[in-house]
């Protein structure tokens, strides 16, 4: 019998500073998803402050909320992959001339100077000062975002680069159409998946809840509600690619070959170059995130170096790599980091005080593109606490190369709670049964 196994595929993966006051730069209007604004930002950013930037200065990019500081759960995931895409943008253009601290570099600093982030903010640049001279840091960058009040409607973003020294510049961007992960709200789930979504403990999948309250600002999204007694205990995903139905009438698609971008907590599930030259956790939009593979119902993936693509497909009894187990964070070739359901601020996602992201399990799936298909595919969202990573579980892995389509044709969202969470009282739970 062929053993079921893990494998990882590697995706194709302005202003003058005046002393004390604000200046104001026109930014180019950024377009596209988070990624694509995050390009446009580091540019501005990097034009803004490397000519006053001193050798080896440190620079510290702070979570994007609104203009009080916070986010809502569903914009959560959108505000986070713009702050992760920044860092890496800004990591690789600043390569060698100065720091960017990573989101958990930055919270290692606060940690280690007792300190907390709650006086860190655009419209108290004094405030922000202070706390930057208190941790060593150079420069902060922070943002506001307010999203559309529609799908098509403007993004309004605000970019603000403050120094230490009590300089502060201003990006002002003109509020356009931005495509950004939680633009549609969730709808309701449909009979037609070609993938399914588990959250497993001891083997068994635990019972998903919708929100049936429409004013809750979580209509039809899923809930996953557990036990406090549940900290501490690990748990798997289970991603399933029933074959079926079809995404188009291109002959091979019932063996399509999908990438999967599981993220906990905003963290791909897969760690990968921090952009300081260490394997580590990462928060990027799942198109530039390493991917796990599934593939059709009844192959399994077989490492072949003679082929070009690195693996060759073979047929098996069962559902052979169509299922797959993701026991924890991925830490390399060998070994994964156990799922560990945790309190806030044990997360790995733990946010310097904006934590609404914490307890988001997202599931972003890509086709492989067989070269008949008929584009665009179409997008299916399924929007259904905290983790910390664990003990080291054996989960060998190996890379291959695929060619994926660039955007996903489904996206799963499991919200997850503690069930004495009082904001739950407000979503009309319902199990979801069938």
């Amino acid at each position: 019998m062929l053993r079921i196994r893990n494998f990882l595929a590697v995706a194709l993966t302005a202003g003058l500073l005046s002393c004390g006051g604000v200046v104001h730069a026109q930014a180019p209007q950024p377009t596209g998803d988070a990624a694509d604004v995050a390009t446009d930002l580091a540019r501005q950013i990097m034009r803004a402050i490397l000519a006053e930037c001193p050798p080896q200065c440190r620079v510290a990019v702070f979570p994007f909320g609104n203009p009080q500081g916070r986010v809502s759960g569903l914009e959560a995931e959108t505000a986070e992959i713009l702050r992760g895409e920044l860092i890496q943008q800004l990591s690789a253009a600043a390569a060698g001339r100065m720091f960017i601290l990573d989101r958990d570099g930055l919270a290692r600093e606060f940690q280690g100077a007792g300190i907390d982030a709650s006086s860190v903010s655009p419209q108290d640049a004094a405030a922000t000062c202070r706390v930057l001279q208190k941790l060593g840091v150079d420069i902060a960058i922070l943002g506001t975002m307010n999203p559309p009040l529609t799908p098509s409607g403007p993004t309004k973003m605000q970019v603000y680069v403050i120094w230490q020294s009590g300089g502060v510049i201003q990006l002002t961007c003109k509020p356009e159409p931005l495509w950004l992960q939680s633009n549609h709200a969730p709808p309701t789930q449909s009979l037609d998946s070609r993938f399914e979504v588990d959250v497993l403990m001891d083997g068994k999948p635990l019972p998903l809840q919708r929100s049936t309250n429409p004013d809750s600002g979580y209509f039809n999204a899923m809930f996953l509600v557990l036990p406090r007694q549940m900290v501490g205990r690990e748990y798997q995903l289970r991603l399933t690619n029933r074959g079926v139905p079809p995404l188009s009438p291109t002959s091979g698609d019932p063996q399509r070959i999908f990438g999967a971008v599981a993220t906990v907590d905003g963290v791909n599930t897969i760690y990968q170059e921090n952009g300081c030259g260490q394997l580590g956790p990462v928060v990027l939009h799942p198109k530039n995130c390493q991917k796990w593979l599934l593939s059709g119902p009844g192959q399994t993936m077989i490492p072949d170096p003679n082929s070009p693509d690195g693996f060759r497909m073979e047929p098996t009894a069962g559902p052979g790599q169509s299922v797959l187990m993701i026991p924890g964070f991925q830490n390399g070739p060998q070994f994964s980091k156990a799922f560990t359901f945790a309190i806030v601020r044990e997360s790995v996602a733990e946010n310097l005080g904006i934590t609404n992201d914490i307890g988001l399990i997202a599931v972003h799936f890509y086709p492989e593109d067989l070269g008949g298909d008929q584009p665009p595919l179409p997008i299916s969202e399924k929007s259904l606490g905290a983790t910390r990573p664990g003990r080291d579980i054996a989960n060998p892995v190996f890379k291959v190369r695929t060619r994926l389509q660039v955007n996903p044709v489904e996206v799963w969202r499991i919200f997850y709670r503690y069930e004495d969470d009082a904001s739950l009282n407000q979503l009309a739970l319902q199990l979801i049964t069938g």
